[in-house]
């Protein structure tokens, strides 16, 4: 499951479950550890699989793969307890209109799968963004239209009003027996530690949390595809290429489009035609998920709020080319090495937040350019700190190891942040923090929810272990 947050979409508002994590540190790190997209996961991992024949010092690691043991299959008396990452979501939605028939109409739906089975039954929670809300059963009485669904519920129709929003969830080690027995209407609060003197989060910290969680992943699926891409290239992608004219005419958004499963998308772009190009511009008819921070709800245009750093001493670097397909092929590998990266993998950050405000598309070339020194954190044309809570601001940022970390404003000096983005200059982070740049977060409290199917007597509760 490439999502292992529970996200609602209501409307612009996004409200997930009970998320992980603790937002107080001024730098935090977690690490991506697979060989196909499709596996990356926001749990803590070692750096990304190995460019080829990297020594043991530059952090990265070749991965073994895992052997996923056989979950057994709960059924009717058993108690269940999922992890939040294992919620397994089918698709969620706000409920727009309630009918007589225990039918209920929902709006504005993110679907989870691609092939929700009409028919079968669910687990639904739903629930208002004050906290606390009911878990029921029910099934989808339609396949899912755009943005709108129908689902049926069991029972508990009572209880739902259209200030709820629903999600629908199904673990795979579930059996039918489970569902069929769950049936009641039960009513769920946040999660409460099960530790004496364990603080439990807020509502909002939760959300926070979960959507940090989400940018984590895309960051992670982005350093994954470029270290692919330097594994076939031999180095980085180019972060600009600059045309016959001197302008900039491809980013490397558009250049890693292969690892990132858009082959379709790749294979449409004209590399010899600038992007902003008539051929060219019919691919920002596609919003790439991947691209996009979650933390900036609204994702109506095709706008890309992660960037690289590019300039005299970066890791993605200027290339220029002749306009012709020879040419742009000889580009490809023309970025750099890893074996240019002398700073160290783990402390040299490629790409890292930015405002919306910059309104950059996912084809666009541009990026926060160096050449002329560093913008200022926060500008226009500078990298951005949009993760807010009661501590401050951060700034969300991959790293050339593979590892997706969060900085503080705090930390951001313009001494801190020019040493994390420089590749060979030899300068140091000037914080006792930059010991924490290579470690793992700390390990953040796990939401579990335990449900026990038991007929009218069923069970449900969010637990903080």
């Amino acid at each position: 499951m490439r999502h292992s947050l529970l996200k609602f979409s209501l409307g612009v508002a996004l409200i997930t479950l009970p998320g992980c994590g603790s937002d107080s540190d001024e730098v935090e790190t977690t690490s991506a550890a697979s060989s196909t997209v499709e596996n990356v996961q926001d749990e803590e991992s070692q750096p990304v699989e190995s460019v080829q024949n990297l020594s043991d010092s530059e952090s990265l690691t070749e991965s073994k793969p895992e052997t996923k043991p056989e979950s057994k299959v709960v059924s009717a008396g058993e108690t269940l307890r999922i992890e939040e990452q294992k919620i397994a979501p089918i698709g969620d939605g706000k409920v727009e209109e309630i009918k007589t028939d225990y039918e209920v109409v929902l709006a504005n739906c993110d679907h989870h799968t691609e092939n929700p089975l009409v028919g079968k039954k669910y687990f639904i929670l739903f629930r208002q963004r004050s906290g606390g809300g009911y878990i029921t059963t029910g099934e989808l009485t339609a396949a899912p239209q755009g943005k709108r669904a129908t689902i049926k519920l069991h029972q508990g129709l009572e209880e739902i009003t259209t200030d709820h929003v629903v999600l629908l969830f199904r673990p795979e080690h579930v059996s039918d027996e489970f569902i069929n027995q769950f049936t009641a209407t039960v009513p769920v609060s946040d999660p409460q530690p099960v530790n004496e003197g364990q603080e439990a989060p807020t509502l909002e910290e939760e959300r926070l949390a979960a959507i940090k969680s989400a940018s984590f992943n895309n960051i992670k699926q982005i350093l994954l595809a470029l270290h692919i891409y330097h594994g076939e290239h031999g180095c980085f992608p180019p972060g600009v290429i600059y045309g016959p004219d001197e302008k900039p005419w491809h980013s490397w958004r558009t250049l890693i489009l292969p690892y990132l499963e858009q082959n379709e998308l790749y294979d449409m772009y004209d590399f010899t035609q600038p992007w902003d190009s008539e051929s060219n511009k019919e691919l920002l008819q596609t919003k790439l998920a991947v691209y996009h921070d979650p933390i900036h709800e609204n994702n109506s245009e095709p706008f890309a709020h992660y960037a690289a750093a590019v300039g005299p001493d970066t890791v993605l670097n200027r290339v220029d080319f002749d306009g012709t397909q020879e040419g742009f092929e000889k580009a490809l590998s023309q970025g750099v090495s890893i074996r240019e990266i002398t700073d160290g993998t783990s402390v040299t950050v490629v790409i890292a937040s930015v405002s919306p405000e910059q309104k950059i598309l996912w084809t666009e070339p541009r990026d926060v350019f160096l050449f002329d020194g560093l913008p200022e954190l926060n500008s226009p044309t500078g990298f951005a700190t949009p993760y807010v809570n009661q501590n401050g601001s951060k700034m969300l940022a991959g790293n050339c190891d593979g590892s997706a970390t969060s900085f503080s404003a705090e930390f951001l000096t313009p001494e801190n942040l020019t040493a994390l983005l420089s590749k060979s200059g030899g300068d140091q982070v000037s914080s006792a923090e930059d010991t924490a740049l290579a470690q793992p977060a700390s390990q953040s409290p796990q939401v579990i929810l335990e449900l026990k199917a038991d007929g009218e007597n069923s069970t449900a509760r969010f637990l903080l272990e």
